[in-house]
């Protein structure tokens, strides 16, 4: 959601099933990641909301510090399409517990969607520790 709201979009979806355990899905219309982008968006402490060490002091987004989708993509599987542009290409990621298994051109207006699956499934512990609804 805090990524939704920072991207400046003004409809977001949110999906789930057994409690999000089996499935996670948030989509929403904002500014998008570019294709070249889609690995790096999974690199741990990558950010797009700075541009230097200066602006730390200024920030006013909710998160920039790189952690949320590197931390979801080390336990779950997680498909994400972007569009910077209802007229470009879209791009998406397949991950696997952290593991890239492919980036491809894809079709999407613009915004981003996010689709977690098999949340802890490589951590069978905590996986049975999440309570369902």
């Amino acid at each position: 959601m805090d990524n939704c709201i920072d991207a400046l979009a003004t409809n977001i979806e949110i999906e789930f099933q057994n409690g999000g355990k089996d499935y996670i899905r948030v989509s929403d219309n904002g500014v998008g990641i570019i294709y070249e982008d889609l690995k790096m968006a999974f690199s741990r402490h990558a950010t797009s909301k700075l541009n230097s060490v200066k602006d730390i002091s200024t920030i006013e987004s909710m998160g920039f510090r790189g952690e949320a989708l590197p931390s979801i993509a080390t336990v779950s599987n997680v498909e994400l399409l972007s569009n910077v542009s209802s007229k470009s290409n879209a791009g998406k990621i397949n991950l696997e517990f952290g593991s890239v298994l492919n980036v491809k051109p894809d079709v999407r207006t613009k915004g981003t969607t996010v689709v977690v699956t098999n949340l802890f499934g490589n951590m069978p512990a905590r996986r049975n520790f999440l309570k369902t609804t």
